[in-house]
């Protein structure tokens, strides 16, 4: 076995804030090979710099939000490889695959701006390799820049991420099903030499022999290049693991344990890729990002110094890139915008800070309930119930209370209470959360598995999946949109794990819609609102904050209408007399449903006729002439309207009263 070298701290400052949510510090992307400059996302994600570490000076390379991650040095550190974006014509983000030359300041684009490309990797001191579409491409670039002309090869797949040999002879590429390809550009041959599903990110070892893939669970494996054996590693603790070689033989990567919902501490070990045995290289408290090169030089970042001059230094604007563009069509409750496919107007945004109580405490540890109801009342299961709240400025709450508030839903009540064990602050709230955090000896299945209860309550048809790697999770989720399903997500955007609302997802790309509890990490952690986030999925980056890892979807399956109707066996009726108005809404998953108890009832005029909250119509008994009244009925997004006249002549009775 190979002595590993120890790591040296080049950048350690101390965290301001234990909230796991608070992103205040830059975050390292890479480390160059002398670890003389970083690469990293400036505060709050917004755009890649490249930074000097020794005089602090530093050049913003992307200026588009959000768009940091996966940048690369070159071997000896001359050279940033990373991906661009520049805006198209309807809105959306086109991606140029680009290298910039420290020295001269030179930016190179590989290709023009295409709907798809891949981040460029290096191998050797003078290989660079990337991806555009389905093609990869592998060119020498020399010192001064001159570029030669590159090799291309058909893949058959898109592959973001491809890893170049340290001699420059090989190119690793991972399929969208997880197949590990090694490709020779010289010898024009494609080798399948292993599987890793979600597996994406790989990274050739020192002497070539390996490569490692990160997971989009968070897990990490081995890839035997020669053999195509497969070794597993995997973490106790969520959140990205910022994975790395150590020498030939052992692997770093960063753990995150949490208490609660709040990173306690990120531990930084090493793993001897042979004898799988574990050794703990140093720990930092709360939430660290870290970063190392391939001499085990360690960068880390978990405060707000660096956090500052970032922002001293930013010229960029904190928004989401532009929302897609064009003519909406619309199915049921589906809309489609250009290449964005998400629920509308159906969905009512529950954040998880402003639309809590004020008398509730953990409005920053919630998500997974506000997530859950989100779900939920997209099929509006769950009746309003208006509540001031002063959190955000004074402002009516009309589903906070089910967060934390004992309530009854279809004879099954909600009553537990959060366990003391998650801390005093969280202790003592009912609801979902008290439901959620009712005591700490269940995993975080078995929490999760407590929400699928909530939305099975409410009756919807739900159920935890584990099996959300990758592509598959892709599938997944895209069938759960076409099929008007609203699912809640464990996700790792934050390191101690996040729970957000899927409703929607672009075409032909790895990019989500949320509705996010917490507010839109493209803007700002917390915010009030978090309505159409988008977020790319492990493995990608089209322009979006990463939801880093994918460990669950909690689904929330059931019909909801796309009309109302009302109806009647008369639409006449005697003064004082009464007939019962029927509430029909038309299912998207076919046939229909009479929901007399589910609407909200009016009456145009109730001193000509009165409604229940059943739907029974009264007309008045002191009318002196006929008169009309509209009887409204409201569900959802639905009004509908059913006109009664009410006869002041008591003498007629040829109609079916009650």
């Amino acid at each position: 076995m190979k002595k590993l070298i120890p790591c040296l701290f080049i950048l350690t400052v101390l965290l301001g804030c234990s909230n796991v949510y608070a992103d205040d510090a830059a975050r390292p992307v890479a480390l160059s090979a002398d670890g003389r400059a970083v690469l990293e996302c400036a505060s709050g994600d917004f755009g890649l710099r490249l930074r000097d570490m020794n005089s602090s000076d530093s050049v913003l390379l992307v200026s588009n939000d959000y768009a940091c991650y996966y940048g690369s040095f070159s071997a000896d550190g001359s050279r940033v490889g990373y991906k661009d974006y520049v805006p198209s014509d309807n809105g959306s983000l086109l991606q140029v695959p680009s290298v910039y030359l420290r020295d001269t300041g030179r930016v190179i684009r590989l290709s023009s701006p295409t709907a798809v490309a891949g981040n460029p990797s290096f191998g050797g001191s003078d290989a660079i390799a990337w991806t555009c579409g389905e093609a990869l491409f592998v060119l020498r670039i020399d010192a001064d820049g001159t570029l030669a002309a590159p090799r291309q090869k058909s893949l058959g797949f898109v592959a973001n991420h491809c890893a170049v040999s340290p001699d420059g002879s090989r190119v690793v590429v991972i399929s969208p099903t997880g197949d590990v390809y090694v490709v020779a550009p010289d010898a024009d041959t494609m080798r399948r030499c292993g599987h890793v599903d979600g597996g994406f990110a790989p990274i050739f070892s020192p002497s070539g022999d390996r490569v490692l893939v990160t997971t989009s669970r968070g897990d990490m494996a081995v890839v035997a290049i020669a053999t195509g054996n497969v070794t597993t590693i995997r973490r106790t603790c969520m959140g990205a693991p910022e994975a790395c070689w150590l020498g030939d033989d052992a692997v770093g990567f960063s753990q995150y344990e949490s208490n609660g919902d709040v990173t306690a501490r990120t531990q930084r070990v090493r793993v001897d890729v042979n004898s799988m045995t574990t050794h703990s290289l140093f720990s930092r408290n709360f939430d660290a990002r870290i970063v190392t090169n391939t001499k085990g030089d360690a960068a880390v970042a978990n405060s707000a110094e660096i956090a500052r001059a970032s922002r001293a230094l930013r010229n960029t604007r904190a928004q989401q890139p532009a929302a897609p563009t064009g003519t909406p069509t619309k199915s049921n409750g589906k809309v489609t915008v250009g290449t964005s496919v998400y629920f509308t107007g159906l969905i009512p945004y529950l954040n998880q800070v402003y639309d809590s109580l004020d008398l509730f405490s953990g409005g920053h540890s919630c998500c997974g309930s506000v997530a859950s109801i989100m779900a939920t009342q997209y099929y509006w299961k769950l009746p309003p119930k208006p509540t001031v709240t002063s959190k955000g400025g004074s402002h009516i709450s009309y589903w906070g209370s089910y967060i934390s508030d004992i309530f009854t839903i279809n004879g099954k009540t909600f009553n537990a209470a959060s366990s003391t064990a998650w801390g005093e602050d969280l202790a003592g709230y009912y609801g979902v959360f008290g439901w959620f955090l009712q005591d700490y000896n269940a995993s975080s299945l078995g929490r999760s598995k407590r929400l699928a209860e909530f939305i099975s309550a409410c009756g919807l048809t739900s159920s935890c999946d584990d099996s959300v790697s990758g592509e598959t999770g892709i599938t997944k989720a895209r069938t759960e949109i076409d099929n008007e399903y609203p699912f809640v997500v464990l996700n790792s955007i934050t390191s101690s794990g996040h729970y957000t609302t899927c409703m929607g997802y672009v075409k032909n790309q790895h990019t989500l819609i949320f509705y996010d509890p917490y507010g839109n990490k493209n803007i700002s952690y917390p915010s009030k609102d978090g309505r159409l986030a988008y977020y790319d999925t492990p493995g990608h980056n089209n322009g979006y904050m990463n939801l880093n890892s994918v460990w669950r979807f909690i689904y929330a399956r059931g019909s909801n209408p796309t009309s109302l109707t009302l109806s009647a066996t008369s639409s006449v009726l005697n003064a004082g007399k009464s007939v019962q108005v029927n509430a029909v809404a038309t299912m998207n998953k076919g046939g229909s449903r009479t929901i007399n108890t589910a609407v909200t009832w009016g009456s145009s005029n109730t001193s000509v006729a009165t409604v229940s909250e059943s739907g029974v119509v009264t007309g008045s008994g002191s009318l002196t002439k006929d008169s009309t009244a509209n009887i409204c009925a409201n569900y959802q997004n639905f009004t509908a309207v059913y006109p009664v006249t009410v006869r002041a002549n008591a003498n007629i009775t040829d109609w079916n009263e009650q």
